[in-house]
């Protein structure tokens, strides 16, 4: 009953049908029979209850074993009902009650007046089935009017079972007329109380979906899809296209309110989501988010349209692009100025760190050695904190991406602890290494960031440890089948971190305190580096420390390992570098570059032209013949790419190996485009250039 009239209020009043406030409603009805149904059975057991009492004070024996039984059932169908309420149960109720009924009548005779109860029973059929279970009410009144039929037919007029007098057949039919007058009261004020808890809900409803319905920031469109015609619209939709009532909207094309409304929409059956600009009654447009859900009411086919006006959104979105693009040029003017401060810096630190090494080689007086240790640590350090700065500047971008080679971690731990040895030895600070014997196969991974991790952290234990030693731990704590997890460690016994620096450490440009700055120096990158690094492997880098107590940094890494075994390392004689045969042509316009590129190509014995700028080097090359050309990237007038451009015009063939000082992503890559076959990074060490004059010789 309820679904019929909640179906009436929405097809007269609502727009549009909700299907789950309407799944709402069928579970507010069937809550309500199972509630009534319950009802029904304590009536029915109190009448019963009371018909075995006056049965057995008057000593109808046959009727108290009847009434019994009957109030009997009627109780363990309550407590099945209680758990499950099946029509089932129901029908079998009505059909005991229907037999109850027909014997009294039988057994009692038609004076009584037991036969009233058939008419409390149809009521109470009625009462207890829904329209949704029909099938069973109809089963009820065939029952009921087949239980009249067999009383009418087959029941005596007084009873011929019992003795009863005609006062007592009097009072028994007033006992029964009141019983049946009270329960058809009863149901009757339940049914008017049911109706009016409907009534409540109903208008509830109403109030709640029409508070939805005009409270929504969207504008919605109710849609006949066979004309695309408006068929309602809310509040908000009144507001957001500028119009007074809506009667300037009902009745009018959907695509009268939207610019290229797609023929797509009008799809039945279809939804359709997207952006599309609205217009307004004057003409004005802006822009709409709009979706479209079709949806069955009745008979016809609807559509839902909700309009989402989003001129604010769009306006945030511009300034995000538009900060976006101001942040993309700031990051390459950034990388343009790193690039070029990496080249400003690296092209006089090539000179210093080459004329050094060319020193360190030579012949000197014992007590020049010192100095040039000195000279040579020097112009690392300074090395090292340029590269700091444009390692940061790379992990920042997020261009770091770990290479994937093979390499002997006890090996890799040798090669650490030999760059140290010297250093701690000269500070009187005792290095200890603890390298676990399961670390010396073969893992795959990134051994330059991994020794990048492991050289800041021991040069920070280095610089803050004054007594004591520094401890180096690399150990196997996990094995898989083909992966394993390393612990690395280093702890000193240096100054030690408070604990609120402990917090701040690993920010970039940031030490433990300011005084430590002064006295140690440092760029404050180190360790933010290092956990960027140690973050790109997957892991993170942890700290454990007191003022005072030193200090013990950890990470673990995960590697595969290698079943490839690794091909046997080579160690090359360096004492017999050899470049006899070879004719080079070196472009270079600073002229201590050039110095030490001479010094040491002389040094192994090549021929050697040299060139101040691209143009010098282009009537150079033009006039003579070369196994090699070695040319500078930043030069005067013409500058390398230039220069190589017209080169391979010429020949494409000749080795070129590019000599900068700029480190950029991808380089490799974009020097290969330009035309050469290789690239020397300034600062160079010896070795790296004569094995790449080498591989690149014809």
């Amino acid at each position: 009953m309820l679904k019929k009239i909640s179906t009436n209020f929405i097809d007269n009043i609502m727009p549009f049908e909700e299907p789950s406030r309407v799944a709402e409603e069928d579970v507010f009805s069937v809550e309500k029979a199972i509630l009534n149904f319950k009802s029904v059975c304590i009536a029915s057991i109190f009448i019963l209850t009371i018909n075995c009492l006056i049965n057995f004070f008057f000593d109808y024996s046959y009727s108290f074993y009847i009434t019994c039984l009957a109030c009997l059932f009627n109780v363990f169908v309550y407590i099945v009902v209680n758990r499950n309420n099946l029509p089932l149960i129901r029908m079998c109720l009505v059909v005991a009650d229907c037999i109850t009924i027909c014997l009294l009548c039988y057994i009692e005779g038609l004076v009584v007046g037991n036969y009233l109860f058939l008419f409390v029973l149809l009521v109470i059929s009625i009462f207890i089935f829904s329209y949704s279970e029909r099938k069973y009410l109809i089963a009820v009144f065939l029952l009921i009017i087949v239980s009249f039929i067999f009383i009418f037919s087959f029941a005596p007029i007084h009873s011929s079972f019992q003795k009863i007098s005609a006062t007592e057949e009097r009072n028994t039919f007033t006992l029964n007329l009141l019983f049946s007058l009270i329960v058809l009261c009863i149901l009757s004020y339940l049914a008017l109380r049911q109706h009016h808890i409907q009534a409540q809900f109903i208008s509830k409803e109403r109030q709640f979906l029409n508070t939805i319905y005009n409270t929504s920031l969207d504008g919605v469109f109710i849609v006949d899809v066979a004309t695309m015609y408006i068929q309602d619209c809310n509040t908000q939709s009144i507001t957001l296209f500028g119009v007074n009532t809506k009667q300037e909207i009902l009745n009018k094309p959907a695509a009268t309110f939207f610019k290229n409304f797609s023929s797509a929409m009008y799809n039945p059956g279809e939804s359709w989501q997207g952006n599309l600009t609205c217009l307004t009654a004057n003409a004005t447009e802006f822009p709409g988010y709009i979706s479209i859900v079709p949806f069955l009411h009745g008979n016809k086919m609807l559509k839902k349209i909700n309009i989402l006006n989003i001129s604010d959104i769009k306006k945030v979105e511009e300034e995000l692009i538009e900060a976006k693009n101001k942040a993309e040029l700031a990051m390459k003017a950034k990388s343009t100025f790193l690039g070029n401060m990496s080249h400003e810096l690296r092209t006089p630190l090539n000179g210093i760190i080459g004329t050094i090494n060319l020193l360190l080689e030579e012949k000197k007086l014992p007590d020049q050695q010192e100095h040039f240790n000195l000279l040579k640590y020097s112009g690392d350090h300074m090395l090292h904190l340029i590269n700091e700065i444009l390692d940061f500047s790379k992990i920042e971008a997020e261009k770091v991406v770990l290479e994937q080679t093979s390499f002997n971690v006890a090996k890799f731990m040798q090669k650490v602890k030999s760059l140290f040895t010297n250093q701690f030895a000269l500070k009187g600070i005792a290095l200890h290494f603890e390298v676990d014997e399961k670390l010396n196969i073969p893992f795959i991974g990134d051994e330059t960031r991994l020794n990048q991790v492991l050289v800041n952290l021991i040069s920070n234990a280095l610089k803050f440890t004054d007594k004591g030693g520094v401890i180096v731990v690399a150990k196997r704590i996990e094995a898989k089948k083909d992966k394993a997890k390393i612990l690395f460690s280093v702890k000193d016994s240096g100054i030690g971190i408070g604990e609120e620096q402990q917090k701040i450490i690993f920010e970039s440009f940031t030490q433990g305190d300011a005084s430590t700055t002064r006295r140690f120096g440092g760029t404050g990158l180190g360790l933010s580096i290092s956990k960027e690094i140690v973050e790109i492997f997957k892991s993170k880098l942890f700290v454990e420390s007191k003022n005072g107590e030193g200090s013990k940094f950890y990470f673990t890494v995960e590697l595969e390992m290698n079943r490839t075994p690794l091909q046997i390392e080579v160690v090359e004689d360096t004492s017999n570098r050899n470049l006899r045969s070879m004719k080079i042509l070196v472009a270079e316009d600073n002229n201590i570059n050039m110095l030490v590129i001479r010094k040491f190509l002389t040094k192994w014995n090549a021929t050697i032209v040299e060139a101040k700028d691209g143009v010098e080097a282009l009537e150079k090359f033009e006039n003579d013949k070369f196994d090699l050309l070695l040319i500078d990237l930043e030069m005067p007038r013409l500058d390398g790419y230039q220069t190589i451009k017209q080169i391979r015009e010429k020949n494409k063939h000749i080795p070129a190996i590019a000599f900068t000082a700029a480190i950029y992503e991808n380089i490799q890559t974009d020097l290969m485009q330009h035309g050469f076959t290789a690239y020397v990074q300034k600062p160079f060490k010896a070795e790296d250039l004569y094995n790449k004059l080498t591989e690149n010789k014809k």
